[in-house]
């Protein structure tokens, strides 16, 4: 497989896509599992809340293995353990079963993102990495834009177990494609990758950087808002708001679309304009679109509107802001990539993880404390973008 094909993109997607896929795709679920386990609501949160920490703590190991053997074998290990998690959480009998086995299906899904991050950073500069990374993440959107509306009918027609059985096919998928088709991308693997010092020479490099910190936190703080609203919007849209679960994967979708377009908008702005001014102007519509909705729910306005429409919004900022401060970290490093997408993929999974905490321990009946959340986190990257923005620029290469 070419890496300039359509087909490299498409693969990027699909093994992107199994993060979103493996939580979105039961989000309609969420509410039932209340009263399938006897569970309370913090409960059936924790099951998306520790995927994420999952995600995150894995990310430290996927990646310096990748750096060691390669990417390739490494990638095929991990989408085992998320085959094998998968069709184990559909029989789960318990929710501390089921937390469980949410744990052990992230430290497989995780290795799709980091390894596929470390192959685009192997095969392109940064311009073309972050349009590479652009370009895939508005096919990727295309899972979460239908995975709830898909979850919502196979809930109801055969239950919130075959949600799982479905991602485990997926995951079936690409071990069988990226086994015949993907070329291995490290031409140089290093086989002193996993020795101490090595390893934590290395990391000091990456956090001696004030390139990689200076996107790690905008990076991290756009996406806490995202899985706020991945955590808690099903509580507020079905349980608050009284949607049908069929007609909250139309509404999350509408969200999705925001960030395809956003997506898109870097995909083809991003080799014309100045990355940093991007970056800065997504920044600030996040927080703005935050802002207004945290506004509105405080003022009392509880109607689906006042949390999709500035969700849409939201959306198309983090999507273009994700690509290019994903690409702009990972340049610099070129002989450990691996370790730095897998570092990089922590942070943003340890304070999201922590975000989608805040918002079950919050919840209360109404939509405010989802509101403030989603428009603190807005704030949160803007701020971060433009304290980090100046050092940042004396520092980035060019390239």
């Amino acid at each position: 497989m070419r890496p300039d094909s359509p087909a490299f993109l498409v693969l990027l997607a699909m093994l992107v896509a199994i993060g979103p896929l493996s939580t979105d795709l039961y989000l309609p679920s969420l509410p039932l599992l209340v009263e399938e386990f006897e569970a309370t609501t913090s409960e059936v949160q924790l099951t998306l809340s520790v995927f994420l920490f999952g995600f995150a703590v894995s990310q430290l190991i996927y990646g310096p293995l990748s750096d060691r053997f390669g990417r390739k074998p490494v990638l095929i290990a991990g989408l085992w353990i998320f085959v094998i998690a998968s069709a184990t959480c559909a029989v789960a009998t318990t929710i501390e079963l089921l937390i469980a086995l949410r744990l052990l299906q992230a430290i497989g899904a995780c290795s799709a993102g980091v390894v596929s991050r470390a192959i685009v950073r192997d095969l392109f500069e940064r311009r073309q990495a972050a349009r590479i990374l652009a370009y895939s993440g508005a096919l990727m959107g295309l899972a979460p834009a239908v995975a709830p509306l898909a979850g919502a009918y196979i809930l109801v027609w055969i239950g919130w177990e075959a949600n799982f059985f479905a991602v485990a096919l997926w995951g079936a998928a690409l071990i069988v494609i990226v086994s015949v088709s993907l070329a291995e991308s490290n031409a140089t693997p290093d086989p002193l990758a996993l020795t101490p010092t090595r390893l934590f020479g290395n990391l000091h490099r990456l956090f001696k950087s004030r390139v990689y910190l200076g996107y790690a936190l905008t990076n991290s703080a756009a996406f806490s808002g995202l899985f706020a609203f991945i955590s808690g919007s099903s509580f507020v849209l079905i349980d608050v708001l009284d949607i049908p679960p069929v007609e909250f994967g139309y509404y999350f979708a509408l969200g999705v679309f925001g960030y395809m377009l956003g997506a898109v908008v870097s995909g083809r702005l991003g080799g014309r304009v100045n990355v940093d001014r991007l970056m800065r102007t997504a920044a600030t519509l996040m927080a703005l679109s935050g802002s207004t909705m945290a506004v509105m729910a405080l003022i009392g306005l509880e109607n689906v509107w006042v949390m999709v429409v500035p969700m849409i919004f939201y959306m198309a900022g983090f999507g273009t802001i994700m690509p290019q401060s994903t690409a702009s970290a990972l340049i610099p490093f070129p002989d450990i990539a691996g370790l730095a997408s897998s570092t990089l993929g922590f942070l943003q999974m340890t304070v999201g993880s922590l975000v989608g905490v805040a918002v079950g321990i919050f919840h209360d009946g109404t939509p405010v404390p989802l509101a403030l959340i989603i428009g603190g986190t807005g704030l949160g990257t803007l701020a971060a973008h433009i304290r980090v923005g100046r050092l940042v620029a004396q520092e980035r290469p060019e390239s």
